[in-house]
């Protein structure tokens, strides 16, 4: 299908793109990314330096739950008594979920944490997990405003998974004003 310049619908506001614009911006991008992921030093072992001892994926590669511990920690940070998603086991609790899943999930977590990891090298010329917190912030923030529906619903997403599995944990819920279920919790008569 070929569109002219005129029928082309903006990918940006106010900037027309046509299929072959497209094409040829990602090819770009993704020439971008590869040549910053080799000057970054992105091994393997370089992730897995930044894990606790016997901390180790199950379900996501060691790059992505590298990427998704910052998010993590950016996102609902500790404060004072409360718990952050860090010390609750959030990361390792979202990995361990995708087991239960099809790897559609699994495979569009990883493609919002990669975008997460890589995009900053393109404004701040360093991948989000290098970043200092107060940068990593500013990286979140901007995802979550952008004009790009592709970051925005990455954040929203990483967001979503994050908040969820750290406000369901019982150590959160007096910072929250929550007093629990109200219906009693009855342990089995072989633990009483």
């Amino acid at each position: 299908m070929n569109v002219s310049r005129s029928q082309a619908k903006p990918l940006l506001a106010g900037h027309p793109i046509t299929r072959r614009g497209f094409l040829a911006r990602s090819a770009a991008l993704g020439a971008a990314l590869g040549a910053g992921s080799l000057a970054c030093g992105t091994g393997e072992q370089d992730y897995a330096a930044l894990l606790s001892p016997g901390e180790r994926p199950k379900q996501l590669g060691v790059r992505e739950y590298v990427v998704l511990r910052e998010v993590a920690d950016r996102l609902v940070p500790a404060e004072g008594e409360k718990p952050g998603a860090l010390a609750l086991g959030v990361p390792a609790r979202v990995d361990g979920e995708l087991a239960f899943h099809g790897p559609k999930l699994r495979d569009d977590l990883e493609a919002a944490l990669q975008l997460v990891e890589w995009w900053p090298l393109l404004s701040k010329g360093s991948r989000f997990s290098r970043l200092d917190p107060s940068a990593q912030d500013a990286v979140l923030a901007d995802m979550a405003s952008s004009r790009l529906a592709a970051r925005r619903t990455a954040f929203q997403g990483l967001k979503f998974v994050t908040v969820f599995f750290t406000y369901t944990q019982e150590p959160t819920w007096p910072a929250i004003g929550y007093d629990g279920p109200w219906v009693p919790r009855k342990r089995p008569a072989a633990l009483a």
